[in-house]
Order: C-alpha cells, then sequence, then structure tokens
C-alpha cells in the first residue's frame, strides 16, 4: 500500500459510507474529484493508474458484499465517473 492508494481507498469508503447512510446523497463519484487528490499526477499514465486501483477496490468490496455494484460512466467516449449501487 502506498500513500496514495490509501487515500483512494479512504475517499472511496467515506463516500460509499454516506451513500449507505441515512442522508441522501448521490451515489456517482466524479473521477475528477478522484484527481484532484493528487495534483501532482498529470499525465495520462498516473491517472489512468488511479481509475484502474479505484475499480479494483471497488471489484473487491464487491465481491465482500460491502457494496452491491458499480458501473463506469462514460461522457464522449471517456470514462467520467463511477456510479454505485451501494
Amino acid at each position: 500500500n502506498t500513500e496514495q492508494r490509501i487515500a483512494i481507498k479512504g475517499y472511496l469508503m467515506r463516500r460509499i459510507s454516506v451513500m449507505q447512510g441515512k442522508t441522501p446523497q448521490s451515489y456517482r463519484i466524479l473521477l475528477t474529484n478522484l484527481y484532484e487528490m493528487f495534483p501532482e499526477t498529470l499525465n495520462r499514465a498516473q491517472l489512468k493508474r488511479i481509475k484502474d486501483y479505484a475499480t479494483i477496490v471497488l471489484d473487491f468490496w464487491q465481491h465482500e458484499k460491502f457494496i452491491k455494484g458499480y458501473k463506469l460512466v462514460k461522457k464522449k467516449g471517456k470514462d467520467h465517473a463511477i456510479d454505485i449501487d451501494p
């Protein structure tokens, strides 16, 4: 685990926990919000690595029944957001 990976897991955990709470919350996580956590990562390969790791974490959480599922949302042919099914 690197600091970057811990930060990604923490962000996803906080957002999903709020979604599962009583207060209404959007089930969409914008990828730009994930990318903004790491202003030093500006090249395409590093941004792809962040998105890929987020999907690995979500796959694991889906397998462990923490979430029901998720779906990548595209906008203009590019991945834009992640819709969570808590």
